[in-house]
């Protein structure tokens, strides 16, 4: 397994759906009580290794989604 890809298409997807929600970013970071820099990170992969449960899980309540829906499902 790749993690490389695995992390760019996780941030791809968290993107793709925030835009398809039309959210912005600092209305992510408000919804999930993160500072606008940290929710920028994660969607660009900066700080995946410090995203907890808890964010991946109100990200997907925040959206509206399931968990899948945030992977690749081609990688696996």
């Amino acid at each position: 397994m790749n993690y490389d890809k695995e992390l760019a298409a996780f941030c791809e997807n968290i993107k793709r759906i925030r835009l398809e929600k039309g959210l912005t970013q600092k209305e992510m970071s408000e919804i999930l009580r993160l500072s606008a820099c940290t929710y920028s990170k994660i969607e660009k992969g900066k700080i995946s290794n410090r995203v907890g449960v808890d964010v991946l899980i109100y990200i997907n309540r925040a959206f509206g989604i399931m968990p899948s829906e945030m992977f690749d499902k081609s990688i696996f």
